[in-house]
């Protein structure tokens, strides 16, 4: 399938959120970026790169936070220029307002904030689990990426009975990533 739309997509841990993207759709971004460098030489991004000229752009770490604040200015050179779309699957830093303001940035956030707003912010998937007995669903939201964390406006809302997840951490993880 042809790219129409110019999409870059950012991931910190896995990116199997864009693989599964991919999978779905047969739509590719146009570029993926990662701060892991365990995933610098994974086969399927280097498949990626070749087969479909996809470019994986790692960009290293400024340090060893474990959630690090890139400057405007970097992030302006880690996205096409002319982008559409930059999407953030698992994207551990924050995005300073000039870059929310100028680009159309959407999150998928593993916790159901419509309606527990106390998820919001990182691993809510764990933070739901351990107190699992204060929710009766559990889900997952696309949002628009704004200053404020996890504040933007809510896109899309998908969420199940919590009763119907097993009691395993995994399965949560499992649950909310579908």
């Amino acid at each position: 399938m042809e790219n129409k739309l110019k999409w870059n997509a950012f991931f910190s841990q896995t990116g199997s959120e864009i693989k599964e993207i991919i999978k779905t759709t047969g739509f590719y971004p146009t570029r993926v970026i990662t701060d892991n460098p365990e995933y610098v030489n994974d086969p399927y991004w280097e498949e990626l790169t070749l087969k479909h000229k996809v470019p994986v752009t790692f960009v290293g770490l400024k340090g060893e936070q474990p959630t690090w604040k890139f400057d405007d200015i970097s992030y302006e050179s880690f996205i096409d220029e002319d982008c559409d779309l930059v999407t953030l699957h698992g994207w551990l830093n924050i995005i300073p307002p000039r870059t929310c303001e100028k680009y159309d940035i959407y999150n998928g956030h593993p916790g159901l904030i419509t309606d527990y707003p106390e998820l919001k912010g990182k691993d809510p998937q764990v933070r739901a689990f351990i107190n699992r007995g204060d929710y009766d669903y559990i889900g997952s939201v696309i949002h628009k990426v704004t200053p404020k964390i996890d504040d933007g406006e809510v896109l899309l809302v998908c969420s199940v009975p919590n009763n119907e997840v097993e009691a395993d951490l995994d399965d949560f993880y499992t649950t909310l990533r579908a």
